[in-house]
């Protein structure tokens, strides 16, 4: 992403992305890049994403854009970052600026940060990371301050204690008598000469005040060094340990909330199938019912239907019966009437008692009688010779089907075939 290139329209975007790789010392930059855009935002001018042919050609790029210090022409050059990366890039910028640590960069999408020039680069990888690192710099701090302070007061302490030795020391020297070398020998001079002599003690004292101070300083800066070494690699063990329990308690507690959520699903999932598996019960159960309900509504009206037709036809038989005992009333009625007429034309006899009497002895009731037992007899013969004549023909058929060609029948049911009635069939 290139900001600071001032916007001339989309046609001359592919120029001016083309003049910033000459500017950079490449002779065909457009032989590295796939496509040019400018990026949708507020700002003015918009950023240009120019997309490269792979990495190793977007490092080149970057190295010279360092190398040559565009950003003093007001061009500015960095990698196109998504927007959480950006976020946490922005938050590690200003802990970084308020640290006063030395720089902060992205490369290939990940964030690195540099305390100084003595101490390694390191990675932040994530938003819940960079909480660490604050919080560990903080404690830090903390106990420099207390370390510190700590070392004053003891150099303090050394100072008065070196302060009271030389004074006790220039006080015996001064009390004992010093003895000046002559010719004719050595000889007790306390009196002479003490202020050189106190001027050659006191350029001694400070010659070895500052070696001891000298050594001293040495001394403490070697162990400050062993003492920083020590406690940065202590340091990055705990912090390594702490992190590594953060971790821990972060990955349990997620896999307790992941725990409760599938919990939960389950339950909700169950509490449907338990839910369904009702339903589904509860509508077999309604459908049964409804099944058996319609069942006896529909039993209920076939009953009634059929007690109906059975009441109609019931009525129908019993008027059928009724009509034609009716009619055979009438009939006998009617025949008693032309027996009457005839017995009158015959005999003359006019007297009801007569009539009946000679109705009892005309032998027109007999024959009457006769002719309707006749009647019954040949309907009974008619029947039976039906019933005959089906037996004959189904054994006709049986014998067609199994292929007989001829039929022998006997002289009794040739006669009968003779005296049946064919004008039924």
């Amino acid at each position: 992403m290139i900001n600071g290139i001032p916007e001339k329209g989309n046609a001359m975007i592919l120029e001016e992305v083309k003049k910033l790789g000459l500017k950079l010392g490449f002779p065909n930059p457009m032989e590295d890049v796939l496509w040019v855009k400018r990026l949708v935002s507020s700002q003015t001018p918009r950023p240009i994403i120019v997309r490269l042919v792979n990495r190793t050609v977007r490092a080149k790029w970057v190295h010279f854009y360092r190398q040559k210090q565009l950003w003093k022409e007001n061009i500015f050059m960095c990698e196109y970052l998504p927007k959480p990366v950006l976020d946490l890039l922005l938050k590690a910028k200003a802990w970084a600026l308020k640290m006063k640590y030395k720089s902060v960069w992205t490369w290939n999408n990940h964030i690195w940060f540099q305390k100084n020039d003595s101490t390694p680069r390191e990675k932040i990888l994530d938003l819940e990371h960079l909480k660490y690192l604050i919080k560990t710099a903080a404690i830090q701090e903390l106990d420099g301050e207390s370390e510190t302070e700590r070392k004053k007061l003891l150099n303090v302490k050394l100072l008065k204690e070196r302060q009271e030795r030389i004074q006790k020391e220039l006080q015996r020297r001064d009390k004992l008598p010093r003895k000046i070398k002559r010719k004719g020998g050595f000889y007790n001079t306390s009196g002479m000469g003490q202020k050189k002599q106190k001027k050659e003690r006191a350029e001694n004292d400070n010659k070895n005040e500052k070696k001891e101070r000298d050594e001293e300083k040495k001394n403490e800066s070697e162990k400050k060094e062993r003492d920083e070494k020590e406690n940065e690699s202590e340091k990055k063990v705990r912090d390594e340990k702490k992190y590594e329990s953060e971790k821990k308690v972060r990955d349990e507690e997620k896999n307790k909330n992941e725990k409760k959520v599938r919990d939960k699903k389950k339950n909700e999932n169950e509490k449907k199938a338990r839910g369904k598996k009702k339903n589904e019960n509860e509508k077999k159960v309604r459908g049964k019912k409804k099944n058996e309900n319609e069942k006896k509504v529909r039993g209920k009206k076939k009953n009634e239907s059929e007690k109906k037709v059975r009441g109609k036809k019931k009525n129908e038989n019993e008027k059928k019966e009724r009509d034609e005992k009716e009619n055979e009333s009438e009939k006998k009625e009617r025949d008693e009437k032309e027996s009457d007429n005839e017995t009158k034309e015959r005999y003359g006899v006019e007297n009801e008692n007569e009539i009946s009497s000679r109705r009892k002895r005309s032998p027109t009731n007999k024959k009457t009688n006769i002719n309707e037992k006749e009647r019954t007899e040949g309907k009974e013969k008619e029947k039976e010779k039906i019933e005959e004549f089906e037996k004959i023909l189904k054994a006709v058929r049986k014998e067609q089907k199994e292929n007989v060609t001829e039929t022998v029948l006997t002289a009794s049911e040739e006669e009968n075939f003779k005296q049946m009635n064919w004008t039924k069939f």
